[in-house]
């Protein structure tokens, strides 16, 4: 006797390409596909997110638990666009924006074996932070090129709300307090 199938819900394309492109990105594969925010830039819309990555758009991590920023999709917008901006300044820093394109997702990934489980946003730049120190201490970017990350990391969270003087007592969107100091 067979055993009964399980009718599956087919995977949802976004994440799995979401994914893709920043482990291309963070190992600088030369694609179209590493191109993520001409792709995602104008995507929104009802189950996406409230508005585009748009450097336009107003996001603040002070403002963390209001609408739009009341849902974990809304909050993790906040923290989404920091990252963008973070290797577009990275980018302009270098007077390269391949190359931040490439360092900055990469330290991205090289941050997530340093953040601990149900982190906050603080925690998440802290780690990127962090990121950068191990790819300096590896080798894998030189001196200037990771001092440029480090401003262009605290530029871009500090944009958001989450500069140096920004607090969080846990992951959850009760007594976030935003700072835009650098």
């Amino acid at each position: 006797m067979a055993p009964p199938t399980r009718r599956r819900r087919p995977p949802s394309r976004r994440p799995h390409t979401l994914s893709i492109l920043i482990l291309r990105s963070a190992f600088c594969v030369q694609s179209p596909e590493t191109q993520f925010f001409q792709l995602f830039a104008g995507w929104a819309g009802p189950g996406f997110r409230s508005a585009s990555y748009d450097p336009a758009v107003v996001r603040d991590y002070g403002k963390l638990g209001k609408p739009p920023q009341n849902t974990i999709n809304g909050a993790g917008e906040i923290f989404a666009a920091a990252l963008i901006r973070f290797n577009e300044f990275l980018g302009a820093k270098l007077g390269d924006p391949q190359k931040g394109h490439c360092i900055g997702w990469r330290a991205v990934v090289e941050s997530l074996r340093l953040i601990e489980a149900n982190p906050h946003f603080l925690q998440g730049r802290d780690a990127l932070l962090g990121g950068i120190d191990e790819l300096e201490q590896g080798a894998l970017i030189d001196g200037p090129e990771a001092a440029a990350a480090r401003a262009a990391a605290r530029e871009a969270f500090a944009r958001y709300g989450m500069g140096k003087n920004a607090k969080s007592p846990n992951a959850s969107f009760k007594g976030t307090v935003g700072d835009t100091t650098i």
